[in-house]
């Protein structure tokens, strides 16, 4: 669990000596060498937004500046960014994953010259990154499903004959099937409810859970340095099996809805955070309903928190104004595939003279898929099989993600080359004594500068002040 290292390090969960009063990292000085370093480049950073002249120690390269041949279909049109708070956090991860990830993104970004050169571009979806990315989440888990096939049933097994709650387990297994059962029926009722097609809803929501699943299992294991690494239009899912013909428009509708908060961007981090604090929970012998108490205190904060927050601005810009706003008028572009999808069902339907057109999505779209699918299980496979095969499936998985766009491909290949560097000349000890407290300290850091920044923020915009920072070190 990479990313749960960073929280266990400052409460010094794995220390020797329990009885200390602070973990020992805090007495370990990279922790604040690296604290004072990123306190550095993100109050410069902040102070640049409020005077141009302060130098502004942000790296932003274009590459598609430098690499203009048309032949190369706009593959190099990305850019090199590097963040602390993404590097302090990705420095935590294994070393072959971080270098899957860069890898796999690069390795995606093919299919811009090969659509240049075999000219088939010009289809429309091009180059259907999400279907791709649709494909490998269904085949990685089907992947996992097939190599945990011994321990579902055990699952299963002890759900048929009602065996009492494992030690360490928030929910027996007879409780966790029927909750999860129990999830699908109440989908399907409220779809009829809503008049949205109890079809289309059910195998979205199948399809939702699914994500979930690789989702919590790729944090678990690999770390997620960002959010926006789930298939970004998930109602291309239910497009793909069938779209407006089958379940019809109010289906598609809800679907895209759906797929517009809870797929696109850090909906599927919770997933993973909850199994981490399962697993703390039993690494610490706290009691399983503190673990699930904390949990539902996470879920409730969510909501009357976050939904005052969002109150309080949209009453703060108005009615008015508030329709204006990036996540309601900005977004329109969203609903391109539904328009898309519901012109061409229509335009089927009139050729057809009224008959009921045939249902499924784009050839490129569903091959894409299948692509998506069978290369993501059988990277996974010689991983399974071969040792000596470095590459992470999840690599690829991600590579059509937006996740590289978000962290960035450029903060994750630095944070693979410090550690890689730090391992090699000083051994694994320097890597947990020195380089992982150092990048701790500088993670605190970038926190506390946000924090710092927000103040500043509202005394300067509170003084009439137009300027304002609100990035990330």
């Amino acid at each position: 669990m990479p990313n749960a290292k960073i929280p266990l390090g400052i409460i010094g969960a794995e220390d020797d000596d329990a009885s200390a009063p602070f973990a020992s990292v805090w007495r370990n000085r990279f922790l604040w060498a690296g604290f004072v370093f990123a306190m550095v480049i993100g109050g410069l950073k902040g102070w640049n937004a409020f005077n141009p002249r302060i130098p502004d120690p942000s790296v932003v390269i274009k590459l598609g500046e430098y690499v203009t041949d048309p032949a190369w279909g706009g593959m190099f049109d990305a850019s090199l960014v590097l963040s602390l708070f993404i590097i302090s956090i990705a420095v935590f991860f294994e070393l072959n994953v971080l270098l899957s990830i860069v890898v796999g993104y690069w390795a995606c970004r093919l299919v811009y010259p090969a659509g240049y050169l075999a000219d088939f571009k010009v289809n429309a979806g091009f180059p259907w990154r999400d279907e791709q990315t649709i494909g490998a989440y269904i085949g990685y888990a089907l992947i996992v499903l097939v190599l945990s096939r011994r321990h579902f049933a055990e699952v299963l097994k002890g759900a048929w004959k009602g065996l009492p709650r494992a030690e360490g387990e928030v929910l027996s297994s007879r409780a966790a099937v029927a909750l999860l059962a129990f999830c699908h029926v109440g989908v399907m009722a409220w779809a009829r409810l809503a008049g949205a097609g109890s079809g289309s809803m059910l195998l979205m929501f199948a399809f939702l859970v699914m994500v979930g699943f690789v989702a919590a299992k790729i944090r678990a294991e690999c770390g997620t340095p960002f959010g926006y690494f789930t298939p970004y239009n998930s109602m291309l899912f239910v497009t793909l099996c069938g779209g407006m013909a089958v379940f019809g428009t109010g289906g598609q509708l809800v679907s895209l809805i759906l797929s517009g908060f809870l797929t696109v961007t850090v909906f599927y981090l919770i997933p993973g955070m909850q199994f981490e604090m399962v697993q703390i929970g039993k690494r610490m012998r706290l009691r399983p309903w503190d673990v699930a108490g904390t949990c539902l205190l996470g879920l409730f904060g969510g909501l009357f928190i976050g939904g005052w927050v969002f109150l309080s601005n949209a009453y703060s810009i108005g009615g008015d104004n508030v329709r204006f706003q990036w996540a309601f008028n900005g977004l329109n572009w969203f609903m391109n595939s539904y328009r898309a999808e519901l012109n061409e069902t229509t335009a089927a339907w009139l050729r057809g003279g009224g008959a009921e057109p045939a249902g499924g999505a784009s050839a490129w779209g569903v091959g894409m898929m299948v692509y998506g699918g069978v290369a993501t299980m059988a990277l996974a496979i010689l991983r399974q099989f071969f040792s000596g095969f470095w590459f992470h499936p999840v690599g690829f998985l991600l590579g059509a993600t937006n996740l590289n766009e978000g962290a960035n491909w450029g903060s994750l290949l630095v944070a693979w080359a410090i550690r890689y560097a730090v391992l090699k000349v000083g051994g694994a000890t320097a890597v947990t004594k020195k380089l992982q407290p150092f990048f701790l300290g500088a993670f605190m850091g970038c926190v506390a500068s946000i924090a710092m920044f927000t103040v500043v923020n509202a005394i300067a915009v509170s003084n009439g002040s137009t300027n304002f920072y609100s990035g990330i070190p």
